[in-house]
């Protein structure tokens, strides 16, 4: 199972236009992300780019300045790792600044 996350912005249609797909992201690292989020992941379904890069920002400094603390929760599986999941984060923040009107989507 994964989230599969995407920027999205209301056009006014019957959908939202997607700007960005971050992609998907395996449940097995839903640890690393809690802790380096402080918060659910699944929290930032919905919230604005511009009020979210902060909160992806303190996430990935937190990750950059205890490496060793997020790789000891690499899921036994295999299926994710710290560093691909700093390497996600790294990519959310970056679609979240080209787009601060649009919205973060989880599913």
């Amino acid at each position: 199972m994964s989230w599969w996350v995407s920027i999205e912005i209301d056009t006014g249609g019957e959908y939202p236009a997607t700007v960005h797909e971050c992609g998907n992201l395996t449940y097995n690292v839903a640890g690393i992300l809690h802790d380096a989020l402080g918060a659910e992941f699944r929290t930032l379904h919905g919230q604005p780019c511009s009020s979210s890069t902060s909160t992806l920002q303190r996430a990935i400094d937190a990750m950059r300045g205890d490496p060793a603390r997020f790789e000891a929760m690499n899921p036994p599986n295999g299926w994710g790792s710290a560093p691909a999941t700093l390497e996600f984060l790294e990519g959310m923040l970056s679609a979240c600044q080209s787009h601060p009107k649009a919205q973060i989507r989880i599913n």
